[in-house]
């Protein structure tokens, strides 16, 4: 599925109703360009789920904990080895996992079931954000259809 977003109200919109349909034990993989928008969705995500801290970007910590989730990004991590970081740990966690430059991971070092978000788009410019997952995320297609999002 792909929506449009036009603005950052769409992009909080988008990620708040992730974070209320995300099932326990989520892993949510955000990919797209430097400046795309993956921690402004991370922050929307963490409002939908419901957390009160401040949420700040992991890029130079590699993992940031919170109440009901965990902000990872891998871009200092690369490919390498993730269980070097716990990410095997962190997903028996009953948080919800949320990974940026996700798209840096060999997916066989992933469980069966995640949503996929790639961001493209960056600066002022309108993004166009592919969703794809498994069955744990079925309902979020209708929950987005309801948001009145632009979709295709």
């Amino acid at each position: 599925m792909e929506v449009i977003l036009k603005s950052v109200s769409d992009t909080e919109d988008l990620g708040q109703v992730i974070g209320a349909t995300a099932p326990t034990k989520a892993l949510i993989i955000l990919s797209g360009d430097l400046g795309a928008g993956k921690t402004t969705l991370t922050k929307a995500i963490a409002k939908g789920l419901g957390v009160k801290e401040h949420i700040k970007s992991p890029t130079y910590t590699i993992v940031r904990e919170y109440d009901r989730m965990n902000h990872m990004d891998v871009y200092r991590v690369g490919g390498g080895d993730l269980f070097e970081i716990g990410l095997d740990e962190y997903l028996e966690q009953d948080k919800v996992n949320i990974i940026e430059w996700g798209d840096l991971i060999d997916e066989r070092d992933l469980p069966e079931d995640f949503l996929r978000i790639h961001i493209t788009g960056s600066g002022d410019l309108e993004r166009t954000v592919e969703i794809s997952g498994g069955e744990e995320w079925t309902k979020l297609q209708s929950q987005l259809g309801k948001l009145g999002l632009m979709m295709r």
